[in-house]
């Protein structure tokens, strides 16, 4: 393994040679993230890192913390977040408990000043789409509202005409919060989009209702990227995912992994589809050989062969024996 810097930075090149520095920083989906600087990150699709380097970042997530209870999380942004966070409840400005919820893996930060009528706007047009995105993508994700340049009650004010759904930092108490505070433009307004280990992947000075929307268009593609059943993920997790197989099982077994199902679990309750189990049968390079499905009163007979069909088209790594692929089979279990 190549030896670290210093400051904890190793050396990473991409497949067209390009050299830079990076700490660790986690993945969206296919996409590995690199902390370059105090608040400079940097972005790599997993199949632009040689199976060396895919392997190098596998162990380096490893010592990341532990994506779990917000409240007791070790994480960049999560630190000093528990005694700065308010919001709305019943219209008045209470503590925002992080206990009892998962922490997100992508915050938007949102800078605004009382003062500046563009940050009236960027609030407003995030609010628009807010509940939109949460009925979708739940806790995966976390809008914070941080005011700037704010005397007496503008912070509190602000935050009660926009009718924010989201929680914000209490007035005073940003220098709690590092993480946040890091992030604080030069002037208002700003969004950020920042994983939960304090890599920033998009920031703006959005100027008007449009850009907030386009910001938050990319947004959604983030969010959609840590589906493993989203199929443009799937090219750059199988190389991922070959090569961190075959360190991780060098002097052991490891079974087939399916990298993403085409298999749509609305559609195929649609059908009266509501359990079967399929045993699949996977070759060397990850060819699907064989779907072996019996009809039940889980799945009707007529939709066995093509559900079969379909599991025929699943992206796969082979299973693995003392370092080399081999054949192998997996069990795809679909509801009850």
């Amino acid at each position: 393994m190549k030896a670290k810097a210093p400051d904890g930075k190793q050396s990473w090149k991409d497949l067209q040679g390009n050299s830079f520095k990076g700490e660790v920083a986690g993945a969206i989906g296919p996409i590995a993230l690199f902390r370059t600087g105090k608040t400079v990150g940097r972005r790599l699709p997993l199949d632009q890192l040689s199976p060396e380097d895919c392997v190098r970042f596998f162990s380096g997530c490893l010592n990341l913390p532990v994506g779990s209870d917000w409240v007791t999380s070790r994480s960049v942004m999560a630190k000093g977040l528990d005694d700065v966070l308010v919001h709305l409840k019943d219209d008045q400005i209470v503590p925002y408990s992080l206990e009892g919820k998962p922490e997100p893996e992508l915050f938007v930060l949102l800078y605004a000043s009382h003062g500046v009528s563009k940050s009236w706007e960027m609030l407003g047009a995030a609010s628009e789409q807010y509940w939109e995105l949460k009925k979708t993508y739940g806790s995966l994700f976390e809008f914070i509202f941080i005011g700037m340049d704010h005397i007496g009650p503008e912070n509190d004010r602000m935050a009660k005409e926009m009718h924010l759904g989201w929680p914000f930092v209490k007035f005073g108490t940003l220098q709690k919060a590092r993480g946040l505070e890091s992030f604080r433009p030069d002037r208002a307004p700003g969004m950020v989009i920042v994983n939960r280990h304090g890599v920033p992947i998009i920031r703006a000075a959005p100027e008007n209702k449009e850009k907030v929307r386009e910001i938050l268009g990319q947004l959604k593609v983030l969010l959609d990227a840590f589906n493993p059943d989203n199929p443009q993920t799937w090219k750059a997790r199988l190389h991922y995912l070959r090569a961190v197989q075959l360190a991780v099982h060098a002097k052991s077994k490891g079974d087939p992994i399916m990298v993403g199902s085409p298999l749509k679990a609305d559609k195929l309750k649609e059908f009266g589809v509501t359990g079967f189990e399929a045993t699949i049968f996977v070759d060397v390079e990850g060819r699907v050989t064989r779907v072996s499905i019996f009809a039940g009163p889980g799945i009707p007979e007529e939709l066995v062969a093509p559900v079969s069909n379909a599991l025929n088209q699943a992206p796969f790594v082979p299973a693995v024996e003392n370092g080399l692929f081999v054949e192998g089979r997996y069990v795809y279990v679909f509801g009850n």
